[in-house]
């Protein structure tokens, strides 16, 4: 089996708000291993941080990170999915969402 050497790169696939929690979830491309967890990190304009995870689960093609809801009142919110396991981390580039 070929492995790569390229990194492993994390991607917001969806995301939004529904007036009561925030969410995103997205792909790990680069790697296929297990025992991984996704970690979101929603960031206020007012600099309060909030997060959640789930366990990250390997298909054959990339690494998913299942929907991860956050609780979280009214405003903009920066949105950061991270991936880390025993010997990869990387995260996401950061999304801004609206909560209403």
């Amino acid at each position: 089996m070929a492995t790569s050497s390229a990194p492993a790169q994390v991607t917001i696939v969806n995301y939004g708000a529904d007036g009561r929690n925030i969410s995103a979830s997205g792909l790990v491309s680069g790697l296929i291993e297990e025992g991984g967890v996704c970690t979101l990190t929603a960031t206020s304009a007012t600099g309060a941080i909030m997060t959640g995870s789930v366990d990250a689960v390997a298909t054959p093609a990339a690494v998913n990170c299942g929907i991860i809801d956050i609780p979280a009142p009214a405003g903009e919110w920066k949105l950061v999915l991270a991936y880390r396991s025993s010997g990869t981390s990387a995260a996401s580039e950061p999304v801004t969402v609206s909560q209403p």
